[in-house]
């Protein structure tokens, strides 16, 4: 039996959520200029089954291939930031994009996109940069990732607070690398708190600084 390569499951990931976020879009799109009201019953039942088509495309491409993804890999398990071992870069950006999907809103923002294809990128530059502490490390995480594509806004050129949401999820991962999930809503509620001195904190000593002193806190 020949060879296969390995199968690089987060693009397809990525994808998926991708072309599920712009079929939402679309179907919302079409909701606000089709006169469904207006049109006779005959064309407006064929509309309606157009908009449920949509619908349907991006929910059984998001559904396959994360049914792909967990029938070849394994993605489950803690995420220390100090680990170098292969797999706990796969289970880091799983576990940031479950992550910030929680803190975001959580801070007012509603993204678009979060891509664990950029959050892998970045926790391979800074795994790059040899061994350090685990909050160094976090630090070090948190700059990489505010360089990288890693969110997608809503809307084109909105803002979002990327560093107050980063920070959160990471202090989490600090304080309880086994199950970070119940430390959230504190950790973000911290950030917003510690809003002033995450935006003086210009770089990785400063921020390590930070996650060091709040990291039993949450």
């Amino acid at each position: 039996m020949p060879h296969r390569p390995p199968i690089d499951i987060l693009p397809l990931k990525d994808a998926a959520r991708g072309l599920r976020a712009a079929a939402k879009r679309g179907v919302a799109a079409l909701q606000d200029t089709l006169p469904l009201a207006d049109l006779p019953a005959p064309a407006a039942a064929l509309a309606d089954k157009a908009l449920e088509q949509a619908r349907v495309v991006g929910q059984l491409a998001d559904r396959s291939l994360s049914d792909l993804a967990h029938s070849l890999l394994d993605d489950r398990g803690a995420v220390h930031l100090d680990d170098m071992e292969h797999q706990a870069e796969t289970r880091f950006a799983g576990m940031l994009y479950a992550a910030l999907r929680q803190v975001l809103p959580r801070l007012g923002a509603d993204p678009a996109g979060i891509s664990e294809t950029a959050a892998r990128a970045a926790w391979r530059k800074v795994q790059a940069e040899g061994a350090a502490s685990d909050a160094a490390v976090a630090a070090r995480l948190l700059l990489a990732l505010e360089e990288v594509k890693l969110v997608h806004p809503a809307q084109p050129g909105a803002d979002l607070p990327l560093r107050p949401a980063l920070f959160a999820v990471l202090l989490a991962m600090l304080a309880q690398p086994d199950a970070p999930t119940p430390l959230l809503p504190a950790a973000a509620d911290l950030a917003l708190a510690l809003g002033p001195d995450l935006a003086d904190a210009g770089g990785a000593d400063a921020l390590a600084a930070l996650f060091e002193k709040f990291r039993h806190h949450v």
